[in-house]
């Protein structure tokens, strides 16, 4: 169906990505009365691959992407989404190995295309996952040149995306005041040209910080903006991040009864076989016992080990 669609679709749908919008984006692909000149019908599948991964429909966009690749006219720049696709597929599942390869795929392909700026963005997404598996010293030449792709593309977004990054890596050291730098930079580029997902990821940051920092108030204030501008974004990884975090703040306060119509939410929005239900159904069953309602806590520990 994607080949009927056309240019100014393409068009509507990549102004809405640079907005970090991925609901709008989605919205544009599917319109119907756009007229005017078609678009390439392997480009434009990519692209929505790409959105219904951002958007959590992953079977979607794992078939989509994987179409598109075995056309026999595929160019190097749209395969390099398409791998994008997978490898971000990939790492929300936790095939840590299968997600390395496919982004480094991808960013192959985008060089040979030429296509500097997509590499770049690319690369970033690899620098978030190898950030979460290995310590800094063991990445640091990789990290080097992300700084280098990031800095030479102009892009104050990709520069955003570097800084959030980078606060992540900081984190996770303990070196806080660092990262908030890094955020707060962040915050400043996107100021710039806006971009919501990746807004929601700063405040998402800065949000898990503040409760290492004992923090709680300034935690859930930024929680609860992680969730809005996730829920602007649509993104979908965010979405469930900014829920659960906000959830454990709820329960650092003791607002036992927000936390538990949150998970109630989430888990109503997840499905059966969903990999993140098991954790939901944990941290549900955990505030059920807390709360004494011993009842319900053995209905939905029956749930996760049926």
């Amino acid at each position: 169906a994607f080949s009927t669609m056309s240019a100014r679709q393409l068009e509507l749908a990549n102004v809405a990505i640079r907005a970090g919008r991925f609901k709008d984006a989605l919205v544009a692909l599917e319109k119907r009365d756009v007229v005017g000149e078609k678009a390439d019908a392997g480009e434009m599948g990519a692209l929505r691959a790409a959105v219904m991964a951002w958007l959590g429909r992953d079977a979607q966009a794992r078939d989509l992407a994987n179409f598109v690749l075995r056309r026999a006219d595929c160019p190097p720049f749209v395969a390099a989404q398409c791998y994008a696709v997978l490898a971000y597929l990939y790492e929300d599942a936790k095939a840590v190995g299968e997600a390395i390869e496919h982004y480094h795929k991808a960013i192959l392909f985008a060089q040979k295309s030429g296509e500097s700026r997509q590499a770049c963005e690319y690369e970033l997404q690899l620098l978030n996952l190898l950030g979460d598996v290995h310590q800094p010293e063991s990445i640091a030449a990789f990290m080097r040149q992300v700084w280098r792709s990031a800095i030479r593309s102009g892009d104050p977004q990709k520069l955003a995306h570097l800084h959030l990054n980078m606060a992540k890596i900081e984190a996770r050291q303990g070196l806080f005041s660092k990262a908030h730098h890094h955020v707060d930079a962040s915050r400043r580029l996107l100021a710039v040209e806006a971009n919501y997902w990746l807004l929601g990821v700063g405040y998402l940051h800065s949000s898990v910080m503040h409760i290492f920092q004992s923090d709680p108030q300034a935690a859930r204030l930024d929680a609860e903006e992680a969730l809005r501008l996730s829920q602007v974004s649509g993104h979908a990884h965010t979405y469930r991040a900014a829920m659960s975090n906000l959830t454990h703040v709820y329960q650092l306060l003791g607002e036992f009864e927000k936390a538990a119509k949150l998970l109630r939410e989430c888990l109503e929005r997840s499905g059966p076989r969903d990999f993140w239900r098991f954790y939901l159904l944990e941290s549900y069953s955990n505030l059920l016992i807390e709360r004494g309602d011993l009842v319900r806590a053995k209905d939905v520990l029956d749930e996760i080990f049926s």
